[in-house]
């Protein structure tokens, strides 16, 4: 299965182009959880419970999910010595073709 994720919640109160204006802040305040809930939804925080063969694929040019958060999962599944197969793509954004 492929899929899009955001890999780190945290991150996206930091990078990328959704916290560069105040509707996105409001965006990002409405949708992500809060407090000890938010913990659970990271795959980055939740490597140890990943059970199949995970694909990382990641847009270079990615300025909605940059790629400091495949980054980050990959150097997480690196330290927990989990194993995933890696592709990042030069010249394509967030959805790619």
């Amino acid at each position: 299965m492929l899929s899009k994720f955001v890999y780190y919640l945290d991150m996206m109160l930091e990078k990328g182009d959704i916290p560069e204006n105040q509707a996105g802040i409001n965006y990002l305040n409405q949708v992500l959880p809060t407090g000890g809930e938010r913990d659970l939804q990271y795959p980055v925080k939740n490597v140890s419970k990943i059970k199949v063969p995970v694909f990382i694929i990641q847009g270079e040019e990615d300025v909605r999910v940059p790629k400091e958060h495949a980054f980050a999962l990959r150097a997480e599944s690196e330290k927990r010595n989990m194993p995933y197969e890696w592709m990042m793509k030069s010249g394509e954004g967030h959805g790619y073709y």
